[in-house]
């Protein structure tokens, strides 16, 4: 992900050939198109500045005043809006500035599965460079009806109530999910390719790529049934590409190029690796070191997104199968042999293993390096229940389930402000504060529970 912030919002950017001035510029040139097309009343300056999937939203009280929904204005909406002068505003009585405070391209990921006895140990890193070690873990619960925009838009948002129960490993807030497994054993991770493309608008349901992987997270169990659900939701705005895994041993990579899906698994996954370029380039680059090696002629590699699927792919296809302990202990020791303190890259801040079989997750971050321990055995995942939730940085080790916290409303409030700031994003109070409880208002759907 590239959280960029100009003013009061900001902008995917994901056009990896510009160069930082020029991405600069652009920033700078598409937000004044945006703030004097609708000061200025100019449709065609507004049409230029924002997608035709954008969606400007705020949370506000709701009729009753019974709870909290979002109002939004399209992207036909604003064009229009601009036509008829609706934000008309005097010349004399208005100031424009635009400063980019920071574009961060140094965010380098690199994940794994491997295969053991027939169900996968799933390893992944998140490195960065600037210093942002924090982050919440969430237990995500079942039966819970979820909808990112107000019921009542006559936009196709997506609508789902989760199937399972979840672990997610959040950089933000929650169900801004970054990794995570499922009860079921699904796991998903994230990492940022320069390039991709969400698909263009159709007749599928939408949804915010930030909130794709809780998505999946909550309605899938294997790898076919994420592939296949391209078919009936669209991912919206700047999106990544993933490594998806279930508790089968069965391994995708999921990537959205010109607008399309691009997954790989099965006899397309020739080793279960994705770092921060596309699959298909790193398994060239990857084939053309071992070429190298057995001809004698060492293939130097600079890029350290290379560099890295390199170093994975060379001990993911070595990797012997043994008992679940020394399959987790040999996942850490992978990830730190691509970890950007051994690779000269941005260093890393998290390292986290998912035991599929086991349900159990283990991680440790650059604040407090003990292993940790979260058995998802033993979690209730009954949204009749407290949510639970932890700092990734408490200082605890071992097994840590009993530990989690019941949800606090001011730790997620505390956390999340402080959070968007160190991303660069200024969030006015009472907006966080209505979205945040716009989600803890999510419905609990009763069901008969899950054994």
């Amino acid at each position: 992900m590239k959280y960029l912030c100009v003013l009061m919002f900001f902008l995917g950017v994901s056009e990896a050939a510009f160069a930082q001035q020029t991405d600069s510029l652009a920033i700078v040139q598409a937000a004044m198109d945006y703030a004097e097309g609708w000061y200025n009343g100019d449709p065609a300056r507004m049409e230029r500045a924002i997608h035709p999937d954008f969606n400007k939203a705020r949370s506000v009280q709701s009729v009753a005043k019974t709870g909290i929904t979002l109002n939004y204005s399209s992207y036909s909406q604003l064009i229009e809006g601009a036509r008829v002068k609706a934000g008309y505003l005097d010349e004399s009585k208005r100031k424009l500035s635009v400063t980019v405070l920071e574009i961060n391209e140094d965010i380098e990921c690199t994940s794994f599965c491997l295969d053991n006895n027939g169900y996968a140990i799933f390893g992944s890193n998140f490195d960065y460079g600037q210093d942002i070690s924090e982050g919440l873990i969430f237990v995500n619960k079942r039966n819970v009806t979820k909808s990112y925009w107000q019921p009542d838009s006559p936009s196709n948002h997506a609508r789902w109530t989760s199937k399972y129960g979840s672990v997610s490993f959040n950089l933000v807030m929650s169900q801004l999910s970054w990794a995570g497994m499922n009860e079921a054993g699904l796991v998903i991770s994230t990492m940022q390719l320069d390039g991709s493309k969400s698909p263009e608008p159709d007749n599928r349901p939408w949804i915010y790529s930030n909130y794709w992987l809780q998505y999946v997270l909550d309605n899938f169990s294997t790898v076919d049934e994420v592939i296949a659900s391209d078919s009936a939701i669209r991912i919206f705005e700047y999106v990544d590409h993933y490594l998806v895994s279930d508790r089968f041993g069965n391994c995708a990579t999921i990537e959205f190029i010109n607008g399309k899906m691009v997954s790989h698994t099965g006899n397309n996954l020739p080793v279960k690796v994705l770092a921060n370029s596309s699959y298909e380039n790193s398994v060239d680059e990857w084939r053309k070191t071992m070429l190298g090696k057995n001809s004698g002629k060492p293939v130097t590699i600079n890029n350290s997104s290379i560099r890295r699927f390199i170093g994975a792919a060379d001990r993911v296809s070595t990797f012997k199968t043994s008992n679940s302990e020394t399959a987790v202990n040999e996942a850490f020791d992978i990830l730190d042999k691509v970890s950007g303190q051994k690779t000269n890259g941005s260093p890393t801040r998290w390292s986290i293993v998912f035991d599929t079989k086991n349900l159990q997750i283990y991680f440790r971050t650059i604040v407090h390096n003990e292993i940790r321990v979260v058995d998802l055995r033993k979690l209730d995942f009954s949204c009749k229940t407290p949510v639970k939730m932890i700092d990734i940085n408490e200082k605890l080790s071992g097994e840590i389930t009993s530990q989690l916290k019941d949800y606090s409303f001011q730790m997620h409030f505390d956390y999340a402000m402080k959070a968007w700031r160190k991303w660069g994003v200024e969030l006015d109070s009472v907006d966080l504060e209505n979205q945040i409880k716009y989600i803890e208002e999510f419905p609990c759907k009763s069901s008969p529970s899950k054994k």
